[in-house]
């Protein structure tokens, strides 16, 4: 069994995959520590030298490769990852899908709290242009999340929820 968790940078991916991994009992990737081990650089550095095309090639090799083993595990995919190069068919063929659907307010001031810069797609933003830069990044990515076997709003996002929800797919 594999579980990747799909949503925008920010709504809690890895923070909740981590939580979910360890209440399941199973392995956890973040795709995010695939990418820079495999690219050599951090994910900031890597769009600055190579690029974001670069970086999406890497970024879909590394969960084909991933996702190439027996080992059950759960992943959190970056927020990019299911709307390139085929990836969300792939994970879906692979795996269970869940999508993280959290308000743009609310990623907004976990980005900001975290630090801005350390998101390539959001850099130079400010607490007045985030937002604005999120739900544009939502509107172009929504389409790619919905094919999302699962869907919990930020309400739902509780890993008890969950695992209650996806148990019949497992």
């Amino acid at each position: 069994m594999k579980i990747f968790i799909i949503g925008m940078p920010g709504c809690g991916k890895s923070t909740f995959g981590k939580e979910l991994a360890v209440k399941m009992g199973i392995s956890f990737f973040d795709l995010d520590d695939l990418i820079v081990k495999k690219g050599g650089a951090s994910i900031p550095e890597i769009f600055e030298q190579k690029g974001e095309d670069y970086f999406r090639h890497i970024e879909s090799d590394c969960l084909k490769e991933a996702t190439d083993t027996n080992e059950t595990f759960i992943m959190a995919t970056g927020g990019g990852a299911p709307c390139f190069h085929d990836n969300m068919d792939f994970i879906n063929q692979n795996g269970i899908s869940i999508f993280l659907d959290v308000n743009p307010v609310t990623i907004a001031k976990r980005i900001l709290s975290d630090g801005v810069e350390e998101r390539p797609l959001f850099r130079g933003h400010n607490y007045k242009t985030l937002g604005g830069a999120l739900e544009e990044k939502r509107k172009n990515r929504i389409s790619f999340y919905r094919l999302a076997q699962f869907t919990f709003k930020e309400d739902e996002i509780d890993v008890d929820n969950i695992i209650k929800k996806i148990k019949p797919s497992l």
